[in-house]
């Protein structure tokens, strides 16, 4: 018995399209792309917890339903923080398009058929303001609304006003999306940082206001104090990606579209289960393994080990394992 006759590979691993590295400005950009490519990309995001929360939380501010506007995704790097917010900006740009992905994935509330998107990945386009994309993107090049031809930075004196924010709201559903924040802050200078920080808490409080159906999702690492600072200020929600309990369904969804043959499945896990029951003694080291006598965790990771996908996640361990394979091929 092959896997290949239990398991079915994803569209991804078949036509070699699998994407590892997710650049979200991309979606803006290259219509090209595959972050571009709304169906692609919903088809490969599982829904994890912290994402449906998160996709909830801002279609309830974005209907007027809940006062806070802010949300914080925060994960190490390679996380997932960018693929959340690009499976974010897909399902609120889509309207009523994507209603059925939400209502699969769980989530109650939908955000409005008419709400707008502008997301940044201010690292890679590196913007001169923190506000120039997002304007922009949103169709305001003026923030205050006044038609008068001006450029935007002639338009904010030295930042945007909470009402320059508030009145992306108040003209119609708006979520802004900023990823890559505290990377492109360091390396401001003293004086545009200052300009940042300033129009950084306006947003999040013209995000609090209850006329204004504006959400804010913003990306951080989280160990930039002066920007934490200010992000916490106000207590928004946060959703920690990086320690994300869905791991292991995240891999198999990307790499594994369904399972021909459940039965099989359940059968080849049997197989190691007893495996490991008749050597047990022999292999002390096996007491290790003793919850994998719960068919069921091996069951939802298969083809998978679950120890081998745990040790995965682990710290530096492609690290080790590439070290490993060049110690093992010296003579």
């Amino acid at each position: 018995m092959t896997i290949a006759e239990i398991c079915q590979l994803s569209d991804e691993v078949r036509t070699g399209e699998l994407l590892i590295s997710v650049f979200i400005d991309r979606a803006i950009k290259d219509p090209a792309s595959k972050e571009a490519d709304r169906g692609f990309v919903l088809r490969a995001t599982y829904p994890t917890a912290p994402l449906r929360s998160l996709a909830e939380h801002v279609a309830q501010k974005l209907s007027g339903r809940h006062p806070k506007g802010s949300a914080v995704i925060r994960g190490t790097y390679g996380s997932g923080k960018s693929h959340g917010l690009l499976a974010l900006y897909h399902v609120v740009a889509a309207g009523e398009e994507a209603w059925p992905v939400l209502e699969k994935w769980g989530v109650q509330a939908m955000p409005p058929a008419t709400a707008r998107v502008a997301l940044v990945q201010l690292r890679a386009e590196n913007p001169l303001t923190l506000w120039e994309l997002l304007f922009e993107r949103a169709g305001r090049a003026d923030p205050s609304g006044r038609a008068s031809g001006r450029s935007l930075n002639a338009q904010v004196r030295e930042y945007p006003t909470r009402q320059d924010w508030a009145a992306l709201g108040r003209e119609k559903p708006t979520l802004l999306i900023v990823d890559e924040l505290e990377d492109w802050f360091a390396a401001q200078e003293e004086g545009e940082q200052a300009r940042t920080r300033a129009a950084l808490a306006n947003l999040l409080e013209a995000a609090e206001l209850s006329d204004a159906s504006l959400a804010v999702a913003l990306a951080v690492y989280g160990t930039n104090d002066e920007l934490m600072a200010i992000i916490n200020r106000l207590q928004p929600p946060v959703w920690d990606v990086g320690t994300a309990e869905d791991r292991q369904k995240i891999v198999r969804h990307r790499l594994i579209d369904r399972l021909k043959d459940e039965a099989k499945a359940r059968e080849v896990v049997r197989s190691y289960i007893e495996t490991y029951e008749n050597v047990r003694s022999e292999l002390p080291g096996l007491v290790n393994l003793g919850d994998l006598r719960q068919e069921q965790e091996m069951e939802t990771a298969y083809p998978f080990h679950p120890f081998f996908l745990r040790q995965a996640y682990q710290p530096n361990f492609c690290a080790k394992l590439a070290g490993d394979q060049m110690v093992s091929r010296e003579p």
